[in-house]
């Protein structure tokens, strides 16, 4: 089920996303592995840039540095590589995709950070 078409006119953005195709063997930066990625598809979104903090139980906490809506019935995982309109590439920490009566119609994304713990 595609979103309905009054909803695209609120995602004036587009992005990226790119799924991991294997894992490199070279530890990056910061010495640990990341998945390469293959080529792209963009789509139609919505991003909005409020920051959010969570405290957790373990006494670290969560900075959410913003959420996306993407118009798409893909699939995709945490793995994968989304571009932003403004080339940037946000860590993920979470992806829903919601249901209704229709089926699958969109994905959220929340980019972020965890701290401490």
């Amino acid at each position: 089920m595609a979103i309905h078409r009054a909803l695209l006119t609120l995602m004036p953005d587009t992005c990226v996303v790119r799924e991991p195709t294997s894992l490199s063997t070279a530890p990056s930066y910061y010495g640990i592995t990341e998945w390469s990625t293959g080529g792209g598809s963009t789509y139609r979104c919505r991003y909005d840039s409020k920051r959010d903090q969570f405290r957790l139980a373990d006494g670290g906490h969560i900075t959410q540095t913003g959420k996306l809506v993407i118009d798409t019935t893909s699939t995709f995982s945490a793995e994968s590589k989304i571009t932003l309109s403004d080339g940037t590439e946000p860590a993920i920490l979470s992806i829903e995709f919601p249901w209704d009566e229709d089926g699958q119609h969109h994905a959220r994304v929340v980019f972020g950070y965890r701290q401490g713990n």
